[in-house]
C-alpha cells in the first residue's frame, strides 16, 4: 500500500532529478555559449590583424606610385597617390585600435604622419627633395618596423 510518505520521497526525488538535470543543462549552456563567443571574437581579432597586414603591404605599391611621381616631378600624381594611400593608412590605424594592441597601434599611426608630411611637401611651392627622400625613407622603414608588430598580435590571440 502506498503511503503518503512514499508519494513524498517519490516527487522529491523527482524534483531534485528536475533540479539538478535543469541546472546542469544551464551551466553547460552558459559555459557553450561563453565559449562560442569568445571563439568568435578570436577569429574576429583574426581577421583584423590579417586585414593589417593586407593594408600594410598595399601600403608599399602607393610608396612606389608616389615615388614614381615624385622621381618625374609630376606633383599632382604624387598628390593623387597620396590621398588612397593617406586613407589606408587612417583604416589600418582603426583597425589596430579594435585589435588593441598597443603597439601595433604605435606602429601603424606612423603611417598617417608621413603621408600628411609627404602631402605638406608636395603642397609647398619649392619642392624639397631632401625631405621628399628622406620621408619615403621613413615610410619603408615604419612599413618593415610593423611587420613584427602584425606577427606578435596575430600570435598573441589566443586560439
Amino acid at each position: 500500500m502506498t503511503t503518503y510518505l512514499d508519494i513524498i520521497d517519490t516527487a522529491v526525488k523527482i524534483g531534485l532529478g528536475a533540479l539538478i538535470a535543469g541546472a546542469t543543462t544551464y551551466i553547460v549552456s552558459s559555459r557553450k555559449q561563453k565559449h562560442d563567443r569568445d571563439s568568435e571574437l578570436i577569429k574576429e581579432r583574426k581577421s583584423l590583424v590579417k586585414e593589417i597586414a593586407i593594408k600594410v603591404g598595399a601600403i608599399e605599391n602607393h610608396q612606389n606610385k608616389i615615388v614614381v611621381a615624385i622621381d618625374y616631378a609630376n606633383r599632382e600624381s604624387a598628390i593623387e597617390h597620396i590621398v588612397p594611400a593617406a586613407a589606408d593608412a587612417y583604416l589600418i590605424q582603426t583597425l589596430a585600435n579594435l585589435v588593441g594592441d598597443e603597439p601595433l597601434l604605435s606602429s601603424t599611426s606612423k603611417f598617417a604622419e608621413i603621408f600628411e608630411s609627404l602631402y605638406d611637401e608636395l603642397n609647398k611651392e619649392e619642392l624639397d627633395w631632401e625631405a621628399l627622400d628622406r620621408l619615403s625613407q621613413e615610410l619603408g622603414e615604419a612599413r618593415l618596423a610593423t611587420f613584427p608588430h602584425i606577427r606578435s598580435a596575430f600570435v598573441e590571440i589566443e586560439d
